[in-house]
């Protein structure tokens, strides 16, 4: 059996050492001569190696895209968080009416929850479409603070409820009191509130908190008490 060479093994180590720093002047001289504008000798094989692994770190980026890396979808890319369904709606430039009733109405506890739920915001438009149905101004609406609660409280759903549940025919029982049934019509569907009007998500499963929140394009309306 041999035995283990102390000697043998430094002179192995040595002669690793003294390929690696070969190899890596080779490419330092490599640089020094295209900076000066010199021409290249015929390349040695530790330039070639070295010119090898520089075409395959610039090809990385083009083969992770075509193997379907996203940074976006992974744990280090940077990513907006909001706190609650609120500061979803005042970070957004169509939802400034909903944050005008809301703070109206006195509701900034329901939209800004830590219980789990789902709120349907109606876009700025959404609310406008409102004020030509009931022929008023923004004005009335934002003085009318008991109506603005029935309203407002009747687009949150006390659970979550993303786009995918939200099957056709299903009924889901909202704050206020009352449902919204979801309908579809060829490829769409639709929320219809209790007198029978339809609204569609325009931006849906948006994640504020533990609040699952769709943009919607109406105003959802309870039955009148």
């Amino acid at each position: 059996m041999t035995g283990f060479s102390v000697t043998g093994t430094a002179r192995a180590l040595q002669a690793q050492l003294g390929r690696r720093a070969q190899h890596n002047r080779g490419a330092a001289l490599e640089i020094t001569r295209l900076l000066a504008g010199r021409p290249a000798p015929q390349p040695t094989s530790s330039m070639v190696s070295h010119r090898n692994f520089l075409r395959v770190v610039s090809l990385l980026p083009a083969v992770l895209l075509v193997q379907g890396f996203n940074p976006k979808h992974h744990h280090f890319a940077k990513a907006t968080q909001y706190a609650n369904s609120l500061a979803l709606a005042a970070s957004r430039a169509d939802t400034k009416i909903f944050v005008k009733t809301v703070a109206a109405a006195k509701l900034e506890d329901i939209f800004s929850t830590d219980e789990p739920a789902t709120v349907f915001i109606p876009s700025d438009n959404g609310f406008k479409r409102l004020l030509t149905e009931l022929n008023k101004t923004e004005e009335d609406l934002l003085a009318d603070d008991q109506a603005l609660r029935n309203i407002l409280s009747f687009h949150v759903y006390p659970e979550h409820a993303k786009s995918g549940d939200l099957a056709y025919g299903s009924e889901f029982p909202m704050l206020a009191g009352g449902s919204i049934v979801i309908s579809r019509n060829q490829r769409t569907f639709s929320l219809v509130d209790e007198l029978g009007r339809d609204a569609h998500i325009i931006k849906g499963d948006l994640t504020a908190g533990n609040t699952i929140v769709h943009i919607i394009n109406k105003v959802l309306l309870p039955r009148p008490t």
